[in-house]
This record gives structure tokens, sequence and C-alpha cells, in this order.
């Protein structure tokens, strides 16, 4: 742990450049960030707490867009995270082991399905969405089903 005074905290990320988003880990040992390479892609990372064992846990095409605000599920397995272009967003659940990714409720609109939280079951999904044709929170399952809007005018 570190002094009250600050003066034992060292970067647990390294010499990443800028890494943003952070997101602890349920268990507090792990943190997943965001961070954009020399290809102008976010990816989505996770390392220790300590800083070691950084390691790209998103690996998702550059057409689909970038990945970010990562959320953890509350097992620690997932992770919801926001991948997106300027004309569109997707929710989208990778495997933090396997880094296998399933995109949820896709669509070919310029929707923006963005910010991601999962409900405390590990079940459920939150997100905010112009859908309905202004930002509103929305909420679906894992598997990307049951969308409703849970906010603002039906």
């Amino acid at each position: 742990m570190a002094a009250a005074s600050g003066r034992s905290l060292r970067p647990a990320l390294g010499h990443r450049g800028f890494p943003w988003n952070a997101a602890w880990s349920p268990d507090g040992r792990r943190i997943a960030y965001t961070y954009g390479d020399s290809s102008h892609v976010l990816q989505v990372h996770v390392v220790t707490a300590d800083g070691s064992g950084d390691r790209v846990v998103t690996h998702i095409d550059r057409s689909e867009g970038s990945a970010q605000m990562p959320a953890w599920s509350p097992d620690g397995r997932r992770l919801a995270v926001q991948v997106s272009t300027m004309h569109m967003g997707h929710i989208w659940v990778v495997d933090v082991a396997t880094r296998e990714a399933r995109k949820l409720a896709a669509h070919t609109d310029s929707i923006s399905d963005e910010v991601p939280a999962w409900f405390p079951d590990g079940k459920h999904i939150a997100f905010q969405s112009n859908r309905s044709g202004q930002e509103e929170i929305w909420m679906m399952t894992d598997a990307g089903t049951d969308l409703r809007q849970v906010t603002g005018p039906p």
C-alpha cells in the first residue's frame, strides 16, 4: 500500500502514453483501460494492479471501430466495451481469458450504443443509446436480447 503522502506511488501502466477509462476488476487485482497505439485504433488492455502482465484483450477489427469504456462483469470474467466509429456504436462483451468477443444487439443504422454498465446479476447490461431519437438509458441481456428503454418517453 502507498503511504498517505503518496511517496511510494508508482505508475501501474508503465510508459504507455495516455491510457484512460480505467476500471478496477471486482476483486481489485486488475485494471482494464483504453489505449490507442500508432494505428490510431483504440483497444482495451488489462493489467495487474502492480503493473505487470499488461495485455490487449480486445482485437476488434478497424472496420468495426475503436474499443473503449470497459466495464467488468460482477464475476470478473468478462468486459462489456463500447466499440464505435464516427457514425455508429455497439456494445460488445469480451471474455477476458480467451479474448473472444461478441457484438450485442447488432444494427446497421446510425445508432450509438455506448457506455456499458453491468447489472449486479451479471446477466444484464445498461447503456446509453440514441435508438429512440434522443439519448436515453437502455438495457439488454448479456446475449444482446430483450432491449428495453428505461428512461424518457416510451
